[in-house]
């Protein structure tokens, strides 16, 4: 099965603007979802959405070197790890 990586930097794009589309494409491919985690959400999986995975990595929308290399350095490692046949990213930081 293909596998495709979405990357965002609020969960509520994905909310808004993209749940039924991930629900309809988990049924032929692996779906992932990268999100910054916000504070006072609850636990790191606030994307509820059957058959897709929620992946939280701090990919905070502000302008912070320190901040956006280790998001990086943490992307690399889950793209390395993972092997998405496709990567998707959907707001302008991601």
């Amino acid at each position: 099965m293909k596998s495709v990586c979405f990357v965002v930097s609020d969960p509520l794009t994905v909310r808004a603007f993209l749940a039924q589309q991930l629900e309809m494409l988990s049924q032929s491919w692996r779906v992932a979802v990268v999100f910054n985690p916000k504070p006072g959400l609850g636990p790191p999986a606030p994307l509820s959405i059957p058959g897709v995975e929620s992946i939280p990595i701090p990919v905070v929308r502000r302008v912070s070197p320190a901040r956006d290399l280790y998001a990086l350095y943490r992307l690399f490692r889950l793209y390395r790890a993972r092997r998405f046949d496709v990567v998707h990213s959907v707001t302008p930081k991601a």
